[in-house]
């Protein structure tokens, strides 16, 4: 279950506030995933020296799971991670395992290439140009939709909530297909 509070002292995750992006909407999907109740707060500042140990932010603060500085964190083919890449590099292989995935390694490498690095790229402005004559929306840019629209009575917190519940459902949906395609090409790795 997923609750926005208001405060530091009530929250387990922190992220920034605002115009949301595909990165901290998974970022906040997958801890829902992996710790179970997550209680967030969506804030324009944070003081890391006054939040408790068990409290994760992430892409605010200027921590380990924030990629907005200098010396953001870099994939070896040069893409800086997101927030959720720095979750998902962090914590993926342990959420794996605890949902009793086989093959652990390649599920996480094949989630990592299909869906993780992709928003890492384009969140952080790596994302390759597609010439065409028509608008091409890529799962980012889908995720801008959820930001209150101009002259709506839309609520930043609700918006925020249903972004990541539709991000939830693509993430576990990832899941399974990686899984499959893993054992699927196992199986073939076999009979050949």
């Amino acid at each position: 279950m997923i609750e926005i509070v208001h405060s530091s002292e009530q929250a387990n995750c922190i992220t920034h506030n605002g115009t949301m992006h595909a990165d901290e909407i998974f970022a906040t999907a997958f801890l829902e995933l992996y710790r179970g109740n997550v209680r967030v707060l969506r804030t324009s500042k944070v003081d890391l020296n006054k939040i408790s140990m068990d409290t994760v932010v992430y892409d605010i603060g200027r921590g380990v799971f924030d990629h907005h500085q200098i010396d953001a964190k870099k994939r070896d083919n040069g893409i800086v991670y997101s927030s959720f890449g720095l979750l998902w590099n962090e914590f993926g292989r342990d959420f794996l395992e605890r949902r009793g995935i086989e093959d652990v390694e390649d599920v996480f490498l094949g989630i990592d290439k299909d869906l993780v690095e992709a928003i890492d790229a384009e969140d952080n402005g790596t994302f390759p140009k597609i010439e065409a004559n028509f608008k091409v929306k890529t799962l980012s840019s889908l995720f801008k939709v959820f930001n209150p629209s101009y002259g709506t009575l839309q609520n930043e917190d609700n918006q925020f909530l249903r972004a990541v519940v539709v991000a939830k459902t693509i993430l576990e949906e990832e899941i399974v297909y990686i899984q499959a395609k893993v054992m699927a090409n196992k199986k073939i790795n076999n009979i050949l």
